[in-house]
């Protein structure tokens, strides 16, 4: 009996020994699940609120059902994911840190091949942040910024750093600083996104080899703004509502090897402005309802409007340097103006007499507004006459508009 006594006693005190965690209940955390699963393994989660922030450090499919919500603590980036080849799909995820030194976001992507499909953010700086990764494909988000936030002090809905050959579809954005910011990439398919009530519904900061392709941008300051770029394809997009002050439906500046086609900017303060472009093809677009249509900030190199339509704009051209005659044709194709007051005798379609725009008045209110008190006056007639030989715009106007 003694020595039965012992034994106990001292399975007693080791069992004291052990540490407290040596017993306790599996850890059934969603870090854990993550940590757990195998290599191209899924997990989905069922309708619930789960725990951030977490980390996907390997090749894996994260799945939410119906109502499933990743809540983060408002530190940091909820989801980080650091492995190569994860999909993502059905989330709600909210609640992220609000710091951009750190490039706090939502989902933040450190690593290639990533799928974001279908899911929910909002509440955090960042939407999504790819950071130095490529050939990922961003499909069906919905990503919503703080409404009441000033716009300076709001993140971006989708912020590519570095890295490239991305595909951004049908996302939807809104309330946020930039709905797509694109910085020092390359190879963006952007394609029927929808950003509103932004700053810049997409933001091109020296990238390269960019498409935007039947995107939408509406009641933001900027539509697009292009800066630094090479090689951009702008094509089939909306820009609609830009009418802040400041407002343009497309801003192209310094940027070189630009096609801009099939657009429609509609009702914007000023519906494109160009500073510093190079070789740039405008064609096909309808440029109509604005206060301005367009706007000459800067030079334009070696490029050209043709086939465009310009309807019912306050102002078709304007800005504070005169536009050169060679812009406003390519291959002695014009542009429509619905001010045009010429006649087409020969039936080919092309005006018989150059399209003229009396805007010696208007060139100096771009100097001083003061000189606005005059317009409509006999000085503004005077002005009109005296240079009447230097106002031709456009040499071949089309008769009919060429866009749909």
């Amino acid at each position: 009996m003694k020595g039965k006594r012992i034994i106990t006693v001292i399975i007693l005190f080791i069992f004291f020994l052990l540490p407290s965690n040596g017993f306790s209940a599996p850890d059934n955390t969603l870090q854990s699940r993550l940590d757990a699963v195998p290599e191209g393994g899924t997990i989905t989660l069922s309708s619930g609120q789960y725990v951030g922030p977490v980390v996907i450090n390997k090749s894996i499919t994260l799945k939410g059902e119906k109502g499933a919500q990743l809540i983060g603590n408002g530190t940091g980036s909820v989801l980080t994911i650091k492995g190569k080849n994860v999909t993502v799909e059905g989330l709600r995820i909210e609640k992220g840190g609000l710091n951009s030194g750190d490039g706090d976001a939502l989902i933040r992507v450190e690593a290639d091949g990533v799928v974001l499909k279908n899911n929910h953010m909002a509440k955090g700086y960042y939407g999504i942040h790819l950071v130095r990764c490529f050939n990922s494909q961003i499909i069906g988000n919905v990503i919503e910024g703080n409404e009441q936030d000033e716009i300076a002090d709001r993140g971006n809905g989708i912020q590519l750093t570095y890295g490239g050959n991305h595909v951004l579809k049908n996302n939807q954005i809104k309330f946020v600083q930039d709905g797509i910011y694109y910085d020092n990439t390359t190879g963006i398919q952007t394609e029927k996104n929808k950003v509103e009530n932004s700053r810049y519904g997409y933001h091109l900061m020296f990238s390269n080899k960019i498409s935007l392709l039947q995107n939408r941008t509406f009641n933001s300051i900027v539509g697009t703004m292009v800066m630094d770029a090479v090689d951009v394809q702008i094509k089939s997009n909306v820009f609609q509502g830009q009418r802040d002050p400041r407002g343009y439906g497309l801003f192209i500046y310094e940027t070189k090897d630009c096609e801009i086609e099939n657009n429609i900017l509609a009702d914007n303060t000023n519906g494109m402005a160009f500073d510093g472009n190079m070789n740039t093809l405008i064609s096909n677009n309808k440029v109509f309802g604005n206060d301005m249509g367009v706007k000459r900030v800067g030079d334009v190199i070696d490029s050209h409007f043709t086939g465009n339509a310009f309807i019912a704009n306050v102002r078709q051209v304007g800005g504070k340097k005169a536009w050169p005659e060679e812009v406003w044709h390519k291959d002695q194709k014009g542009n429509f103006w619905d001010d045009y007051q010429g006649v087409d005798l020969n039936q080919d379609g092309v005006g018989d007499s150059p399209y003229r725009m009396a805007d010696a008045m208007l060139r100096l209110m771009d100097l001083d507004p003061i000189l606005s008190i005059f317009y409509g006056s006999p000085v503004q007639q005077l002005l009109e006459w005296i240079g009447k030989d230097q106002r031709v715009i456009d040499p071949y106007p089309l008769q009919i508009s060429s866009t749909k």
